[in-house]
């Protein structure tokens, strides 16, 4: 199973990209993991900048993988559930388990309808730089637990 994470924009905070880069690495010897950043829309209408942005995101994605959105109002799961999830799609060969972050505007309904799950991190607000970090942190943890690592307590 090949995993990939799209989001939008750089992570500019240099601190959390050494971070995100540190969790890649680790996450990588459990899976291949493709981080993938699309370009921004500039600042605009804001209903088309989350459309364009979609648009995007969606780019290269086809009918074979599973797609899930990360979104505030989306269904809230323990990290065990998550884990659960993610094994699930491995045991059933999925070719490409897809997640998408939105920018600041969030993500269009596009890309949340072509997705078959919506989940949110948390009902608290972060940076979408943090959402970078923290999504890769639980992501790993994931795959502690499916392996049974003593990382997760």
């Amino acid at each position: 199973m090949k995993l990939i994470v799209r989001w939008v924009g750089k992570t500019k905070n240099p601190y959390l990209a050494s971070l995100i880069i540190d969790y890649h690495s680790r996450i990588r010897s459990f899976v291949d993991l493709t981080l993938s950043e699309v370009k921004p829309v500039e600042p605009e209408d804001p209903d088309r900048v989350v459309v364009i942005e979609g648009k995007r995101l969606l780019n290269k994605v086809s009918n074979d993988d599973y797609l899930i959105s990360l979104d505030p109002k989306g269904y809230q799961l323990s990290s065990e559930k998550f884990a659960e999830i993610i094994a699930e799609r491995r045991e059933h060969s999925m070719k490409k388990l897809i997640f998408f972050l939105g920018g600041p505007r969030g993500l269009s309904d596009a890309v949340k309808s072509q997705s078959h799950q919506i989940i949110a991190l948390s009902s608290m607000t972060f940076s979408h730089e943090m959402v970078r970090l923290i999504f890769l942190e639980q992501i790993y943890r994931a795959f502690t637990l499916i392996h049974h690592f003593h990382y997760h307590k």
